[in-house]
């Protein structure tokens, strides 16, 4: 029973393949040859700001407002650490203005932990955002003047117990938050503030400070990468590739014989109206996964919120209808297990397949017209039809 809930538990962070190894390679790195020279620490002070560059760069391209202000703030308390750091002499740890920072840094980045990920940049709230961490600052710099200290004072390495204690809360929510949801923006969450927490602990040496504030960066970038890449080509509540990855697929080469299906999941309405909007995207992502493991299909992609499309290659119409029956009797004849009430349901889906023509060539949009006008004209449910 232990064995089975850690690997319940650990599954997320093995899961995150290229954020664990930016981390574990990093921290490796760090614990073998630390200090680093002047140099290192200049390699890695300058990668840290190239990604910061690069990210807001992308950020602002994209509209991003969530991971925008991750950056921003993770920009500024580095700058800040840096100078706290070169200019507070051997109890730098002890002043005012390094136990805000180490304080006030995890907090941002709970707050925005909860942040919804699609949230804007460009918006009324970014600017009240932006103006209320302008007044933290602000505040925060005028009680370190009058050296006034809130918070505990350093007890464990380069954190205060406040601190502390704030960075293991952030922790555990980001980790939580991954095993809840499983997506890629809580694991990069997770290991860019397991990053930031060892910047801090170990800001005794410059290299750390370095090295751990670039990792972070670095994590940060991939994500917005990897996070955007996604929006545009991936449909994450299916698990399926959308549109316009299929439009983009298309400026290849096909097969010279090759068929598509524009499949419709039949009563959405209806499913949503009487069981709700969570049981119906669980029984989308089910059904959607039915088509994925079929044999005989070579790729599917959601178009609308309830019409997906597969491709047959090196298949003519028929082989593709016959191909589509047996999906179709294999999905009506299955139960989907819905969250709230406990109970099965059974869906059905409707396809029209086409096979590619000549003239398709230059115009993909041409064939999946000819399979969803079919569908738009049939009244039947629970059917294959041949367009």
């Amino acid at each position: 029973m232990t064995y089975s809930f850690l690997k319940k538990m650990l599954y997320p962070v093995k899961n995150a393949y290229i954020y664990t190894a930016i981390f574990a390679f990093g921290a490796f790195f760090y614990f073998a040859f630390s200090p680093f020279s002047e140099t290192l620490n200049y390699i890695f002070h300058i990668g840290f700001f190239a990604c910061i560059l690069l990210n807001f760069a992308v950020l602002i391209t994209f509209n991003r407002g969530k991971s925008f202000f991750d950056t921003f703030i993770i920009f500024c308390s580095y700058v800040l650490l840096i100078n706290i750091r070169k200019y507070g002499g051997l109890i730098y740890w002890s002043s005012p203005d390094y136990c805000y920072l180490s304080s006030f840094l995890p907090l941002n980045l709970c707050y925005f932990l909860f942040w919804k990920n699609n949230a804007k940049l460009l918006s009324r709230k970014s600017i009240y955002v932006i103006l209320a961490l302008l007044t933290e600052y602000s505040a925060l710099e005028n009680l370190a003047v009058h050296n006034i200290n809130l918070t505990l004072f350093p007890s464990f390495f380069g954190l205060n117990n406040f601190s502390f204690a704030v960075f293991a809360m952030v922790l555990l929510l980001s980790f939580i938050k991954m095993n809840q949801f499983d997506g890629e923006i809580y694991k990069a969450y997770f290991f860019k503030t397991l990053s930031l927490f060892f910047a801090f602990l170990l800001s005794v040496q410059i290299s750390a400070i370095c090295l751990f504030f670039f990792l972070s960066a670095l994590i940060l970038l991939v994500n917005t990468i990897s996070s955007i890449y996604k929006d545009v080509f991936y449909d994450e509540q299916t698990g399926v590739f959308n549109k316009y990855s299929f439009f983009a697929r298309a400026r290849q080469i096909f097969p010279i014989t090759y068929c598509v299906s524009v499949t419709r999941i039949d009563d959405c309405d209806a499913i949503i109206k009487e069981y709700g909007y969570k049981n119906f995207a669980r029984v989308l992502k089910m059904s959607v996964a039915e088509l994925c493991e079929a044999n005989g299909v070579d790729g599917v992609y959601r178009i609308a919120s309830n019409l997906f499309l597969l491709l047959f290659f090196d298949k003519n119409k028929n082989e593709g209808f016959e191909i589509m029956e047996n999906i179709r009797r294999k999905i009506a004849t299955s139960e989907f297990m819905l969250f709230h009430p406990k109970k099965s349901i059974k869906i059905t889906i409707t396809s029209a397949i086409t096979e590619g023509k000549r003239s398709d060539s230059n115009n993909k949009t041409a064939i999946i017209s000819r399979a969803y006008d079919k569908i738009k004209s049939s009244l039947s449910q629970n059917v294959t039809l041949k367009a």
